[in-house]
Parts: C-alpha cells; structure tokens; sequence
C-alpha cells in the first residue's frame, strides 16, 4: 500500500509543481481553449465555404436571368425594327406609286425593292415573334402582318384601283394596328428592362456578400478560385449589358420612335391649308414621318467608314468614267449602303446630263468629314437647287419638283440627298465649280459620334 501511494498522489504533486513555479490555472487551459479556437474556425470557415457556394449558385442563376432577360429584350427591339420597316417600306412604295400615276413616271425598281424589304421584315417578325409573353401581343403581331402582305399584294399587282384600296388599308386599318402594336412592346420592353435592372442590382448585391466572404473568411486560395469562375460571369453580364445598349437602344431609339410620332404632328400644323390639296397633304405627311424614322426604319448601321474605301467603290460601280483624288484616310460614321446609293445616284445622275468625267474627291474640315462628286454635265439651275435643297418642308420641296426647273430625275436626286443625309447626322449640298457640278455629302467624324448615338435632324 506504501508503494501505490505515491503513485496515486502523482497528479496532485504535479499540480502543486505547477502552482510553484508560477503556472496559473489559465496557462493549463491554453491546449483545450486552442482546440476550441480551431474548431470554431473549422466551423467558421465550413460556413463561410457553404454561403460561398449558395452565393455562387445564386450568382449564376441570376446570370442566366439577366441574359434571359437580354434576349428577350433584343428580340423585342427586333420586331420593333421589323414592324417600323414593313410600315416604312410600304408607305414608300404607296407614295412612289402614286407619283408614277400622277407624274407619268417609272419607280418600278424602287417599288419592287421597299415590297421585297416589307416582306422579308414581316418574316423576320414573325419569327422573332416568340419573345412576346403575352398572348394578346402575339395575336397583334399576327394582324399587323396579315396587314401588311395584304398591303404588299395589293401594290404588286399595279392597277390603280388595287393602288387606292392599298393607301386606303395602310392609312387605316394597318395604322390601328400598327399604333396598337407599338404601343403594346414599348409596354412590354419597359417590363423587360425593369426586371433586367432588378435582375443586375440582386446580382450585383450576391456578389458584395461574396466578396465580404471571401475578404474575411476564406483562404487566398479560395479567393483565386472564386474570382475566377466570376469573372466570367461578370463578362457574361457585361456583355449582356452592353449587348442590351447596343440593341436595344435605351438611350436613343426609344427617343426616335416619340420624335419621328412629333415630327409628323408639328410638320401637320406648319403646312398652309391653300398650298396644295389635301389628299397630297396626307401623302407628304406620311413621307415626312418616314423620313424621320429613316434611322429606325431602313435598318441603318452606323460604323467607322474610310474616305477612300466609299470612293474606290464608287469607282469599281463606274470604272471607266469616275476618277478618285486624296489619299481617302479620313474616316467618317454613318451607314456605308446609305452612303453608296446617294453616291452612285449622283454619278448616275451626272451621267443623265451628259458628265463625260466624274471627280470623287474627300476630306476633312472643322464641320465634319465631305465627300464631293464633281462632273462636267450640263449645269444646274442654282435657284431650283437651293430652293429643294433649303425648302421648309418636304410640300415646299415638292412644290419645287413640280414646277420643272429641273429634270425630273435631278429634283428626285436633291429630295433623296435631303433625306438620307439628316438622317445620318449631316448634310447634303449641290454647287457649282466654274463650268462644273458639285454635289458634297458631309456627315461627322468617327472620333466625335464612335460613342454617340445618331440623332435626327430634320430641316425646318
């Protein structure tokens, strides 16, 4: 028994060694209370790696909302496209028409052309059509385009009592329903870009927490791994961003569409009851509206053009008649077929007078980029010239056209260079050089417009 004593007080005796040489109850503790720390941060740590994930998962679900959303939102802004087109196309081709019958000319070829574009965007409209959620907007896509080729077939047959059901149907009923239409995706687009908003503020709220997680709780290890698989999540949404400004225009497209519906009443109130009949008042009304909503409506794709790009094509349309000057690295914005078909119309038209030379010359200056078409044709009335060209209105213009100072074929070529050029963002002009004729296109440079939108202008 004297021998297991020992034995039995030992940890008494260590504790009474410990109290000697200055240990405290709270130094033995020190192991167990870091075993809890570690514990405590495993947990820690496990939880944080738990939200982290959840956060991920969430961060991607979002992702695939807002690019849902972004699709949706393009192809809304597509069947808007395509239904401003179809109602763009066919009031041209029914106003055209009605000239060829009262002016006894031929726009067959331009007639044929805006039937072609109207029913190839009644297609596309239809097959983008999908994107409307509601049912009842679906069902007016499908009368605007049953409108539509109806429109379309009854211009194609070229009587005129199928010309006059046509004006009749496309100023009418197409209008109510296109009207309706309009109104129900603007409607509709706003709900898309209110849930993408929505959509972009949880995601970018999911990725504050994560980060805060990551900042205070995980391993840099685990920091690395987590930014990168959002990085291209965040590139995915950026993308899907920038896609939706691009597309969808909510800077400046939807600001078109209301100023193209002003445009048509303010030209309504500033055209003189006495100056002409009504039934050619509604058709310039008509044209006007067109004509603001050219940027809409004729599908322009505004982008960095060379000088000597647009000239060398000029060139390669007319090879042994047209000469090219400067060395054509200025670069403008604006729509390269736009800009090519007035071109070529004007070398066309030079041909029409008798031009046995043709300069396609450009450059730069403080008000822009130019591009000038000088011949050697018959010369032109500068009077006539400058009242087309600083008339009002499109009546005055008109007017104009119809008092024959002009050919035919040069009036239409200043009324075309009159619309096609504001709507690019610049100007069109027609002079004369000693003995020669000189038309310039000036529209801005691509420094100043890479970023901006295209705005409308319209002479007044």
């Amino acid at each position: 028994m004297s021998e297991q004593q020992p034995v039995e007080s030992a940890p008494a005796s260590a504790a009474g060694a410990a109290l000697s040489h200055d240990l405290t109850l709270s130094d033995m503790a020190r192991p167990r209370i870091r075993s809890r720390s570690a514990l405590l941060v495993a947990v820690a740590v496990g939880l944080a790696l738990f939200v982290l994930v959840a956060s991920a998962f969430s961060v991607a679900a979002e992702s695939r909302v807002v690019a849902t959303k972004s699709n949706q939102l393009h192809s809304c802004d597509e069947i808007l496209r395509s239904a401003i087109t179809v109602r763009s196309q066919l009031g041209s081709a029914v106003n055209f028409a009605q000239l060829d019958r009262s002016q006894n000319t031929d726009s067959s070829r331009i007639i044929n052309a805006a039937l072609a574009d109207a029913r190839r965007s009644v297609s596309e409209m239809d097959a983008t059509s999908y994107c409307v959620v509601e049912s009842g907007d679906a069902s007016l896509v499908k009368k605007f385009s049953d409108s539509a080729l109806a429109v379309a077939g009854l211009l194609a047959t070229g009587a005129d009592q199928d010309l006059d059901t046509a004006r009749t149907l496309l100023i009418g009923q197409m209008d109510t329903e296109y009207g309706e239409l309009i109104e129900a995706l603007i409607e509709q687009r706003e709900i898309l870009v209110d849930s993408l908003t929505k959509a972009d503020e949880t995601l970018g709220q999911l990725g504050t927490l994560a980060t805060f997680i990551i900042a205070f709780f995980v391993p840099t290890v685990a920091m690395f791994v987590y930014r990168q698989i959002t990085r291209r999540q965040r590139e995915t949404i950026e993308l899907a961003r920038l896609l939706s400004e691009a597309r969808a225009g909510i800077d400046w497209r939807s600001d078109l569409i209301h100023s193209a519906a002003e445009l048509v009443e303010r030209e309504a109130e500033h055209l003189p009851a006495s100056s002409m009949a009504l039934s050619l008042r509604s058709r310039l009304r008509d044209l006007d509206f067109l004509v603001g909503a050219t940027a809409i409506g004729h599908g322009y794709t505004f982008e960095a053009l060379t000088v000597g790009d647009l000239r060398d094509s000029v060139r390669d349309s007319w090879p042994t008649l047209v000469s090219v000057a400067g060395d054509g690295s200025d670069v403008l914005w604006g729509d390269r077929k736009a800009i090519l078909l007035l071109l070529n119309d004007v070398v066309r038209n030079a041909v029409l007078r008798g031009a046995e030379r043709v300069l396609v010359s450009g450059g730069i200056d403080s008000d822009g980029v130019w591009l000038s078409v000088t011949d050697n044709g018959r010369s032109l009335d500068e009077d006539a010239v400058n009242a087309i060209l600083g008339s009002p209105n499109l009546v005055d213009a008109t007017d104009e056209h119809l008092a024959r100072r002009l050919e035919p074929d040069t009036s239409l070529l200043l009324i075309i260079g009159r619309m096609i050029a504001p709507a690019l963002g610049g100007s069109f002009d027609c002079d004369s050089v000693g003995s020669n004729t000189r038309c310039t296109l000036r529209l801005p440079h691509a420094k100043t417009r890479r970023t901006a939108a295209p705005k409308l202008v319209a002479t007044r």
